[in-house]
């Protein structure tokens, strides 16, 4: 678990990585109860086609954000950590949030439905033209587990900007 930004964070290029890479990504709200603040965390895994990891990141947010928000903050993470590996061939992105994907379809690209998340949709569409290509994998919120635990790892961390 890091407690810095894939931006602050100090990444060796790998020398090769058998593509694709896949990334999978989910964002995780915990709203305030008698015990604890709310809070907004991020978690993404980055691995080869054989299923190797190259990076495992999970980060608590500073500020609070709405849940599309925290997706697209762990699709951008986990876009520019594959950026600073150097790796610029073709991604498989596998998540849960259908709003970030109907947004970033290659084949729509619909305007999104208010300023913040149209600057959000636009970072992402930038990211993802350092690639060569990328296709999209919506899956169930139960079958996107490895990210899902990363993020909610990212709560007990200290709060970081993005």
């Amino acid at each position: 678990m890091s407690t810095s930004s894939p931006t602050q964070t100090e990444v060796e290029p790998l020398a090769t990585i058998v593509a694709p890479l896949h990334i999978q990504f989910d964002g995780s709200l915990r709203r305030p109860d008698d015990h604890d603040e709310p809070s907004a965390a991020i978690g993404y895994r980055l691995a080869d086609a054989m299923g190797n990891s190259v990076a495992e990141e999970s980060y608590r947010l500073a500020y609070w954000r709405s849940n599309t928000h925290v997706e697209y903050d762990a699709l951008i993470a986990a876009l520019k950590h594959a950026a600073a590996l150097d790796y610029t061939g073709h991604l498989t992105i596998h998540g849960d949030a259908e709003s970030v994907f109907r947004v970033v379809d290659p084949d729509d690209f619909p305007t999104a439905n208010d300023r913040f998340t149209q600057r959000y949709a636009e970072q992402t569409r930038e990211l993802l033209e350092q690639f060569e290509s990328y296709s999209l994998d919506h899956r169930p919120q139960q079958s996107n587990t490895t990210a899902d635990g990363l993020a909610d790892e990212g709560h007990s961390d200290s709060p970081i900007p993005l």
